[in-house]
């Protein structure tokens, strides 16, 4: 098995979170991994676009033909356990889930909690994100997963791609803290939507703990 870890960041990325992604990826453990810490210029859009882009174009430079997976770490993830390869890869053996995802979580100042952050799925007919942490049915499927998430490798040989936001107002909405906010999709929704279509699962590792910056400390806004 050969992991590609795959860290987009832009030009204009905070360098304290930069150097804090490569610090944390250098520390992994799993003995045959290649790092791709991939700069690009595309700057931010709020449909994602820009993400989608970058994202593409790592796979396109970096992927090898040697690469069994593929470990999406964004580049504001600041603490992830060094043998995190090893933990999702077991997860996967166990569940038989093509997808997994760790805990993804983000510390808020304004709560006493972490929060699970980036991950989503379905319940009572409406999408589930931003919970505190737990609870979380670990046998439930996910309907889609970012921040850090593994994925075989094949899905892009094959012709899986991202791509830019929808806004489905009509499967519903979520609801965080007591705000109800219209379901928006980033762009691992166009991935995710392909894996299924091709029979995959997505499922979360909750034996291993991702997180996530809380941004405004590196002077960005809060999307969420």
């Amino acid at each position: 098995m050969s992991v590609l870890v795959a860290i987009p960041y832009r030009t204009e990325t905070d360098r304290r979170l930069v150097d804090r992604s490569r610090e944390l990826a250098q520390n992994l453990t799993y003995p045959d991994i290649e790092i791709a810490h991939h700069c690009n210029n595309y700057g931010y859009s709020s449909d994602y676009s820009s993400n989608a882009k970058a994202r593409n174009e790592t796979i396109e430079q970096w992927l090898r033909d040697c690469h069994t997976d593929v470990l999406w770490i964004d580049v504001d993830v600041i603490d992830y356990p060094k043998d995190l390869v090893e933990l999702l890869l077991a997860h996967r053996e166990r569940t038989g889930a093509a997808i997994v995802a760790p805990m993804n979580v983000v510390k808020r100042p304004d709560l006493d909690h972490d929060i699970w952050y980036d991950t989503y799925f379905e319940q009572d007919g409406k999408t589930c994100n931003n919970l505190p942490i737990p609870p979380f049915d670990a046998e439930r499927d996910l309907e889609c997963c970012g921040m850090c998430v593994l994925m075989p490798a094949d899905n892009f040989r094959r012709g899986s791609r991202f791509a830019p936001h929808t806004t489905r107002m009509s499967v519903g909405s979520w609801t965080r803290h007591g705000l109800t906010f219209d379901r928006v999709e980033d762009e691992f929704y166009s991935v995710m939507e392909w894996a299924r279509a091709h029979g995959q699962r997505i499922r979360c590792c909750t034996g291993a703990t991702v997180r996530h910056a809380w941004l405004p400390d590196y002077g960005m806004d809060w999307k969420i």
